[in-house]
């Protein structure tokens, strides 16, 4: 069992530096460094849980950031978790998406913290990332099972996060897409589509595919630079979770003021 823990990037070693930037790299090799570097840098203000073996080897990693903010979905501040980058050792069989999740938020919520009222906010360009987060968010959005529920007031409280909460030039479009510029333009991905990429949910991996995330070129699939915004509210004791069909539309509702 790899053994778990928590840092601040600003709290990170020389080592732990390096090896996280080799991940990054894996995932992004033809990338300008200021989009890893800027994910080193002190100023960046994420916990990253890491696993390591007793060799001090990282085998992957997950970037977080919680606040206490007010949202749409609920009158009192509730934790807002963003789930940031995850990245893993090339033949690193474990789930870190899942494993490193589960373990932050029974720390920074509440060892219960499925019963909790939490909101999640996350860039994806991953549809094994997306699956993941729509299972812990009954309610997310965007949805490509409802593709024709409105969405508008969830992309307008994810421009304003980005922009008054992580103070972030970040746009997010009537897709739910936001392009970085930093990144290669195009990354073929098909060696490892199946393996790193690829959701069990089809509909998800359509998804991906229909807004630009990835593309074929002669047969070939290239990750672009653009990402999925997602934004996601659990409340297991909300009465929307037992009636899907009834639980997007319900919450349009709730488009209170956020401040």
């Amino acid at each position: 069992m790899p053994n778990i823990y928590k840092k601040n990037v600003n709290e990170l070693t020389t080592s732990e530096k390096a090896q996280i930037k080799a991940l990054i790299q894996r995932y992004y090799p033809n990338t300008d460094d200021s989009f890893i570097n800027n994910r080193l840098a002190d100023y960046c203000d994420f916990d990253i849980v890491m696993f390591s073996n007793n060799a001090d080897e990282i085998l992957g990693v997950s970037y977080y950031k919680t606040n206490y903010l007010k949202t749409p979905f609920h009158r009192q501040k509730i934790p807002v978790v963003n789930f940031g980058m995850v990245a893993k050792k090339q033949g690193y069989k474990g789930n870190v998406v899942w494993r490193a999740g589960n373990w932050y938020l029974q720390r920074m919520i509440s060892y219960i913290y499925p019963l909790k009222k939490n909101m999640g906010v996350a860039c994806l360009q991953n549809p094994k990332a997306f699956y993941q987060f729509a299972k812990h968010h009954t309610l997310h959005y965007p949805n490509p099972h409802q593709p024709n529920i409105d969405n508008q007031f969830a992309i307008n409280y994810l421009n304003y996060y980005f922009k008054d909460i992580c103070q972030l030039d970040k746009q997010v479009n009537a897709q739910f897409v936001t392009t970085y510029h930093n990144i290669s333009e195009k990354e073929d991905v098909t060696d490892d589509w199946n393996t790193l990429y690829k959701s069990t949910d089809e509909a998800i991996n359509n998804y991906c595919f229909d807004v630009g995330i990835f593309i074929i070129e002669n047969g070939r699939i290239y990750k672009t630079n653009k990402s999925i915004v997602m934004l996601g509210y659990r409340n297991v004791f909300d009465w929307r979770h037992f009636f899907p069909h009834k639980r997007q539309q319900n919450h349009l509702k709730l488009n209170r003021p956020i401040t």
